[in-house]
């Protein structure tokens, strides 16, 4: 499907779901989001290829937030774009592609000041939305965050001397704030001195690694076949010793220089315990 016939079935949808919008009962949400689950598939895929072309996205992604707007069914169709668009988003952050950055900011952020509103999506009243989420005790059996089977119980709610009054904590999580604009990038003084940090820490480990590397260099190949060779008298033997010397110094340094991309790895490479001066 293209651009156009994309749009055409959005067009549809939205016309077609202008009696069940106001409906938002799970089975039919479900049912509904299932028959259109195929094209909804075709369309995420067209998007997550087509993203840096803001000519033929646009108006799909216009038509997405139209649909979120009349509210209902329609409603939770547009919020399962959510997770790919996110993808995409961060995506295209980490590839500096800006056009299709604010083109998703703005989607995002006209979902979100539009969720947070007590009402839900074009309520009239301004009231922001606060979350309460109920935390059974661990001192105490319950019912998970179902208070009306937790009455049914009644030890559970017996206070104990020394034990906290209610054995539901409620924590409320809001007023959300109104987001104006928002970025992937988080840019802190202390995130930025730990970057440093790390930059500093890979250097000292490969100015360690090297420091080690030469070290074992120099005592791999210092006493063993040196004191063969003083006590050789035969000249031919020097010469075998030496070439193998040779041989074994060029085979230990193209494997020094095949690890030393990696500090990790060239620290764990020399046994250094083998070796004293």
């Amino acid at each position: 499907m293209n651009s156009e016939q994309l749009q055409d079935f959005l067009t549809d949808l939205s016309n077609t779901s202008a009696k069940e919008k106001s409906r938002d009962d799970v089975e039919t949400t479900r049912k509904f989001l299932t028959n259109t689950a195929h094209n909804t598939m075709l369309c995420i895929n067209y998007i997550t290829c087509n993203y840096r072309d803001i000519d033929l996205v646009q108006p799909i992604i216009a038509q997405i937030l139209a649909l979120f707007y009349k509210g209902g069914i329609l409603r939770h169709y547009a919020l399962q774009y959510i997770p790919s668009f996110i993808s995409i988003y961060l995506f295209a952050f980490s590839k500096k592609q800006q056009k299709s950055i604010s083109l998703f900011e703005t989607f995002f952020l006209a979902i979100y000041n539009e969720e947070i509103l007590a009402g839900g999506p074009k309520s009239e009243n301004i009231a922001k939305k606060v979350e309460e989420v109920r935390i059974p005790s661990i001192r105490y059996p319950s019912i998970y965050h179902d208070p009306i089977k937790l009455n049914s119980f009644p030890e559970t709610s017996t206070i104990k001397p020394g034990s906290t009054p209610s054995v539901l904590t409620t924590v409320r999580i809001g007023p959300f704030p109104t987001v104006e604009n928002f970025t992937a990038e988080y840019i802190d003084k202390s995130n930025e001195m730990f970057q440093c940090f790390l930059v500093i820490l890979n250097v000292l480990c490969v100015l360690a690694a090297l420091l080690v590397g030469a070290t074992w260099l120099l005592f791999e190949f210092r006493p063993t076949y040196r004191n063969r060779l003083r006590r050789t008298d035969s000249e031919q033997a020097r010469i075998e010793m030496k070439s193998f010397e040779e041989t074994r110094y060029l085979r230990r340094f193209s494997e020094l220089k095949c690890a030393i991309n990696n500090p990790v790895k060239l620290l764990m490479f020399f046994p250094i315990g083998r070796y004293s001066i």
